[in-house]
């Protein structure tokens, strides 16, 4: 009787991210205002109605959503999808920025309709930035920052960790120690200013 309640229990289908589930949408330009996540998606043998929803903790409220399933795209943070049984399909969620920046913090859940206890989930998290704003300018090259009246840098890797923080008394030039190629996010205050940006080291 135990093993017969443990196995109805067991989720019979799965998703899992391909890409990292932390968002960071780059607002520095109107050409940049996007961010995908893929999630492998496996169905069991049985023919299944499931709901996709997107389950909003915190997030900018003109933050834009899109997901698509099963060769569909919808604008919708909830839908429902009958896959066959034994299929695989990639689903893709888009996040689009608006005008307000904020922290983003979600579960995108996948549940059987007929059997809600049947379900799957991934925490995403993330931020859409401050739009920088005014005259401040920063120029970053080589390992150095440089820009005007400098106070604080705050440096996160992509999962959100942070590599490096420093408080100054008004400099011009903050060397960061961005050493291993990857993707960084920069927080810094200048001029009296928030700005966030990205920094892509690629060394082969």
């Amino acid at each position: 009787m135990q093993f017969l309640l443990l196995s109805a229990l067991y989720v019979m289908f799965t998703i899992r991210a391909l890409d990292p589930t932390y968002i960071y949408i780059d607002t520095s330009s109107t050409f940049n205002e996007m961010q995908v996540i893929r999630l492998e998606f496996v169905n069991d043998g049985e023919t299944r109605n499931l709901v996709f929803m997107l389950n909003r903790i915190s997030t900018p409220p003109d933050l834009s959503f899109s997901q698509c399933v099963g060769n569909l795209c919808h604008f919708q943070d909830s839908i429902s999808y009958t896959y066959a049984g034994g299929i695989m399909d990639t689903i893709e969620l888009e996040f689009y920025s608006g005008q307000t920046p904020g922290l983003i913090d979600a579960f995108y859940l996948v549940y059987d309709a007929g059997s809600p206890w049947q379900r799957d989930s991934i925490h995403i998290t993330g931020v859409v930035p401050v739009r920088e704003q005014g005259n401040t300018h920063l120029e970053y090259f080589n390992g150095m920052l440089r820009g005007e009246d400098i106070r604080r840098v705050t440096l996160y890797s992509i999962s959100g960790a942070v590599v490096y923080e420093g408080s100054f008394n008004s400099v011009s030039e903050v060397e960061l120690p961005v050493t291993k190629n990857g993707v960084f996010l920069c927080r810094v205050l200048a001029k009296g200013k928030i700005m966030n940006f990205k920094i892509v080291r690629f060394l082969r």
